[in-house]
C-alpha cells in the first residue's frame, strides 16, 4: 500500500511539473494574441491624433477588436468627409 501511494505521489509530481511549462506557454500565446491587436489599435489611434485621417484603422485579431477598428475607421472617414463637406457631421458613426 505504501509503495502504491509513493508511486501515485511521484506520478502526480511529474504531471504537475509537466503542466507548469504548458500553462506558461499557453498564457504567453494568449498574451501575444491579444497584445498585438491592441498595440496596432493604439498606434492607429495615435496616428489619428496627429491628424492622419487618410489611413484606415486596421487590426487583425479577435473579432471584437476587428469590429472596434472597423467602427473607428467609419467614424474617421465620416470626420474626414466632414472636413471636406460641412454638411456631414463628425458625430455620425456607422
Amino acid at each position: 500500500m505504501r509503495k502504491q501511494t509513493e508511486q501515485a505521489r511521484r506520478r502526480l509530481l511529474w504531471q504537475a511539473l509537466a503542466l507548469v511549462p504548458i500553462s506558461l506557454a499557453l498564457a504567453f500565446l494568449f498574451t501575444l494574441l491579444l497584445a498585438r491587436p491592441i498595440r496596432d489599435l493604439d498606434r492607429s489611434i495615435r496616428e489619428l491624433g496627429h491628424g492622419r485621417l487618410d489611413q484606415p484603422v486596421r487590426v487583425r485579431g479577435p473579432v471584437d477588436l476587428e469590429a472596434l477598428a472597423a467602427r473607428s475607421s467609419g467614424c474617421v472617414s465620416g470626420c474626414s468627409r466632414s472636413r471636406r463637406n460641412e454638411s456631414v457631421s463628425c458625430a455620425t458613426c456607422p
